[in-house]
C-alpha cells in the first residue's frame, strides 16, 4: 500500500473513526482555581535543571510569560522582587488567556482512577488512558483574560541553617455571580478498551474531590462537572475546529530534537 496527500488524510480519518472514541466535558469551578505553573525565572530554571528538562527552559519561561508576571507582583504589592520567594500561575496566552493545560486534567483523572482501583481492577485500562489517551485542546481557555487575584501562601521549610519562613505568590482565577468559570476540552481514548463513557464520567465526577490546579491540600480547585457527551468522529473534528489554534509547546518533539 501506498498512500500520500488526501488519500493518506481519509485513510487517517478511517483509522481515527473506527478506533477511537471522544468524550466532551465541561467543568465549572464552585469557586477558586490556582495556577500551578511555575512564573518566577530562577524557580522555573532552578526546576528545569533538576529535572534535567534544560531543552524545555526556554518553551516553559515563554509559555508562562514569568518575564510580564512576576514583576507584576511585586508592582501590585509594592514588594521587592527578591522578597517573592516562589510565584505560580497559569498558562497565558495574549489571545487565550489564563488557561489549564491537557495534562493537569489527565493528572486529575488518572488520579481519580487510581485511587478508586479502576486501573488495578482492569487490566490494560492504566496504559489506555495514561499512553493511549489523549485531551484536546492542549490549552484549555478558562473565560479570564487576566487572574482574577493572588494570595500570599506562607510555610517553612527546613535547611542546613534551620527552620526558615518562605513566602509563596500564587494567582488565581474564580466563578462569580454570572461569570462562572469553565472549562471544556474533550477525551480521546481508545475504542476497544475498558474505559467506556460511564468510567469516564463516574470518574470525572470523583475528580470533583481531588480539583485542579495548585493547594489541593488546602482543599482549593474544587469543580463541577456540567457537561458530558459522546461525539462521532464527525462531530469531534467539527468541535476541534472551533478551538483555538494555539498549541502547548510539545515538550516530547523538544527532547527529540535536543537529543539528536
Amino acid at each position: 500500500m501506498r498512500l500520500s496527500g488526501e488519500a493518506l488524510e481519509a485513510f487517517r480519518a478511517q483509522v481515527r473513526e473506527a478506533k477511537r472514541r471522544f468524550f466532551r466535558l465541561r467543568l465549572q469551578a464552585v469557586e477558586r482555581i490556582y495556577g500551578g505553573l511555575p512564573l518566577h525565572q530562577e524557580r522555573i530554571e532552578t526546576w528545569c535543571n533538576a529535572k534535567g528538562l534544560d531543552w524545555a527552559l526556554e518553551e516553559m519561561l515563554e509559555l508562562a510569560n514569568a518575564d510580564k508576571q512576576v514583576p507584576a507582583i511585586g508592582e501590585a504589592l509594592e514588594l521587592e522582587e527578591e522578597h517573592v520567594a516562589s510565584a505560580t500561575g497559569f498558562a497565558w496566552d495574549e489571545d487565550l488567556g489564563c488557561c489549564l493545560c491537557d495534562y493537569q486534567v489527565k493528572a486529575m483523572m488518572k488520579n481519580a482512577f487510581t485511587r478508586d482501583g479502576f486501573f488495578t481492577a482492569n487490566k490494560g485500562t492504566k496504559g489506555d488512558f495514561a499512553e493511549f489517551g489523549q485531551v484536546h485542546p492542549r490549552l484549555i481557555p478558562l473565560g479570564r483574560d487576566f487572574p482574577d487575584g493572588i494570595d500570599c501562601v506562607k510555610g517553612t521549610v527546613s535547611g542546613p541553617s534551620g527552620r526558615r519562613s518562605i513566602v509563596s505568590w500564587k494567582f488565581f482565577v474564580m466563578s462569580l455571580p454570572g461569570q462562572p468559570v469553565e472549562a471544556e476540552f474533550v477525551f480521546d481514548i481508545p475504542r476497544a478498551s475498558g474505559l467506556h463513557a460511564g468510567a469516564l464520567l463516574e470518574h470525572a465526577i470523583l475528580g470533583e474531590t481531588i480539583g485542579l490546579g495548585a493547594l489541593r491540600s488546602r482543599e482549593e480547585g474544587k469543580f463541577r462537572v456540567t457537561e458530558f457527551e459522546e461525539l462521532t468522529f464527525t462531530e469531534f473534528t467539527q468541535w476541534l475546529g472551533t478551538q483555538p489554534v494555539r498549541a502547548r509547546p510539545l515538550m516530547h518533539e523538544s527532547g527529540v530534537r535536543a537529543a539528536g
